[in-house]
């Protein structure tokens, strides 16, 4: 009986795309994505602040707001 680590490998070897979630801290040699082959997917990144709307620019609502 494989293992899950020998049975993505092998999955990856015969062309099957293999997507893994990186985990909080970021360690890429943890299981799935550790797998050579395998797709390491993360949640994109917020920016810590929001731009706002520059307030010189043209409005496109009445009562001059965007």
């Amino acid at each position: 009986m494989l293992s899950l680590t020998e049975l993505v490998a092998l999955l990856v070897k015969r062309g099957v795309i293999v997507v893994g979630g990186v985990q909080a801290d970021g360690d890429l040699s943890a299981f799935p994505v550790g797998i050579p082959g395998v797709i390491a997917a993360e949640p994109a990144r917020m920016p810590a602040r929001r731009p706002t709307p520059p307030t010189t620019a043209c409005c496109t609502r009445p009562g001059a707001t965007y």
